[in-house]
């Protein structure tokens, strides 16, 4: 068996895999809530305003919650492929011909 060539397909295939992870986590960062300055809520027109703000935070802080989880999974995928890359090249290096002298 080649253990040269099979190390560079594993190192190949964890790339894959940290590459794959960066997109989820990158995909997934928290968005920002739309802080509008809105009129104060002496009237009725202000408090409906208010609610529609606070409507809007709360659908952002349950996205940005989603996404916190979906960074932890593309956390572990990218360590995941970190490891599969520290094995690749520890064949690699284990695989090497010595050379003669």
């Amino acid at each position: 068996m080649d253990y040269a060539k099979l190390s560079k397909f594993i190192l190949i295939f964890g790339l894959v895999l940290v590459c794959i992870g960066g997109f989820k986590f990158l995909s997934n960062l928290p968005s920002a809530s739309s802080q509008t300055p809105g009129s104060s809520g002496n009237n009725i027109a202000g408090m409906v305003a208010q609610a529609n703000q606070m409507e809007k935070d709360m659908e952002t802080q349950a996205q940005n919650q989603d996404k916190s989880i979906r960074r932890a999974e593309a956390s572990k995928v990218i360590g995941a492929g970190a490891i599969i890359i520290f094995a690749a090249v520890a064949i690699m290096l284990s695989a090497r011909k010595p050379k003669s002298v």
